[in-house]
């Protein structure tokens, strides 16, 4: 293993303890690489049993979740299902390239029948393993976010998208040529009354590393094939 990568997987295993992960002794580690990007991830952790585990597109991953779903019926009040997958390194393939920009897409489906509401929200966390000149010790963190919500009756089925990017090149201080990730997801169903159902759900997830500033419109356009993505799942 080259020095830039052993000092990597090191870094990845303080990033991970300051996000608040605990890793399993039986952790099964998984690397994939693009053209450009490589993500390390554990294929065991608790979050793959609702993402399922991701499809390498280019520079990119693909979840194609079956089962994330949150649901109330009946008056059950605030039903929610939340999960959390991490990469413990997401990094340049030549070890030198700087990642410019983190992108994350979400689409799925909900109903409503007879009011009430669903919601879900969507946290990206990142941490630069590349240290710091001016404060070597500490890493530096960044997130982005973005939410969704719908209530009254929904008139049928109905889509949902929720999008949030993080430019690691303005953001950071050092030049980012390791981070790790973490994507959090949170779905909420909510009924209040008998006959009420309120159910919502995630099917796609893209997470999108870009290594240089003209492969953003390389991620845009192979945005594309999601449209065969959902057609292939509805």
């Amino acid at each position: 293993m080259s020095r830039v990568h052993t000092m990597a997987a090191s870094a990845a295993a303080l990033a991970i303890s300051a996000l608040g992960i605990a890793t399993p002794v039986s952790a099964a580690a998984v690397t994939q690489c693009g053209p450009n990007i490589c993500y390390s991830y554990d294929d065991a952790q608790a979050a793959v049993a609702l993402f399922g585990l991701p499809t390498l597109v280019g520079n990119s991953l693909i979840f194609l979740p079956s089962d994330f779903r949150a649901q109330s019926t009946d008056g059950a009040g605030i039903q929610t299902t939340t999960a959390n997958f991490v990469f413990s390194n997401v990094y340049s393939a030549d070890g030198v390239s700087e990642i410019q920009n983190i992108v994350i897409v979400e689409f799925g489906d909900y109903e409503i029948t007879n009011g009430d509401r669903v919601a879900a929200d969507l946290l990206l966390s990142v941490v630069n393993l590349t240290a710091n000149p001016d404060f070597p010790f500490l890493p530096e963190f960044g997130s982005g976010q973005d939410s969704f919500d719908a209530s009254g009756d929904s008139v049928g089925l109905q889509t949902w998208q929720m999008s949030t990017n993080f430019n690691a090149a303005e953001q950071f201080n050092a030049s980012a040529h390791s981070l790790s990730l973490s994507i959090q997801n949170s779905l909420l169903a909510e009924t209040t009354d008998l006959g009420d159902d309120a159910w919502i759900q995630k099917k796609i997830v893209v997470t999108g590393v870009v290594p240089l500033p003209a492969a953003v419109w390389l991620f845009a356009s192979g945005l594309g094939l999601l449209g065969w993505i959902r057609a292939r799942r509805s």
